[in-house]
């Protein structure tokens, strides 16, 4: 009897388990034809990011400098942050995408995003900060915008050297840039290690000078120790008042 009800029960999910499989089958060749396709790529959370295009057309994004049209300067967007690309909104419209670049790259720019003429190295508010900490400033400031391929990508350098004021004074910032136009080391960070360090008193490097080379004759003298101090006791002899003979050689 046992065997019966087992036999029986069996046969029963059998049934219920072909029905089912055969209805599903079914329903996914209905509804096969109005599904689209998988994505070729799985789904990936991006992170979102609020920034405000600066004046140089660029956006903050970790410490690196994604470029806008520059039409957009000065307005608030939306960065969408993924694995792979960089996309900034604006209203929810797509204004700019860039791939992501590595960590070493700074500064990722589209040529269609610069304006028509590069101007910034003219900008009145930055150079007349320059101006009110000494003439060495301005100097500093001007040969930064000069030496960049990109003059708008200098602003922020710029700001950051001029900043350095609030911290050191406007003397020491002065002769900082002097000397870092001396030494040719143009850059913010040069400028904040040589006021960190201090180096702005030591005196500038002066021009090595290539020197003539003369002829001339030098003369060597060389002690030879004889007699009783022979032995190698030649300082004992000397303060006691002997002086061993010396041999005299010209080289020349």
């Amino acid at each position: 009897a046992l065997a019966h009800i087992f036999t029986a029960a069996l046969g029963w999910s059998n049934a219920i388990f072909a029905c089912a499989y055969a209805n599903e089958t079914a329903d996914s060749w209905l509804d096969g034809h109005h599904l689209a396709p998988l994505p070729a790529t799985r789904f990936e959370m991006a992170t979102y990011l609020a920034r405000k295009v600066a004046r140089d057309y660029h956006v903050d994004v970790l410490r690196q400098y994604y470029s806008v049209p520059c039409a957009h300067v000065g307005q608030s967007v939306e960065v969408r942050l993924t694995r792979t690309h960089v996309e900034v909104l604006l209203r929810d419209q797509r204004v700019a995408l860039h791939r992501r670049a590595s960590a070493s790259q700074r500064f990722i720019t589209d040529p269609a995003h610069m304006p028509a003429h590069h101007r910034a190295y003219a900008d009145p508010k930055i150079l007349h900060r320059a101006a009110a900490v000494g003439s060495g400033t301005v100097a500093f400031i001007e040969t930064l915008f000069a030496k960049r391929r990109h003059p708008e990508q200098a602003i922020r350098s710029a700001q950051g050297v001029l900043g350095l004021v609030r911290d050191h004074g406007a003397p020491a910032l002065e002769a900082a840039c002097i000397r870092a136009c001396a030494l040719d080391t143009i850059g913010y960070e040069h400028v904040r290690r040589l006021l960190l360090s201090a180096r702005t008193q030591l005196p500038l490097p002066l021009p090595v000078r290539p020197q003539a080379h003369t002829h001339s004759t030098v003369e060597v003298r060389v002690g030879v120790c004889q007699g009783p101090v022979a032995e190698g006791n030649c300082d004992a002899a000397m303060r006691g008042g002997e002086q061993p003979e010396a041999n005299w050689w010209s080289v020349g």
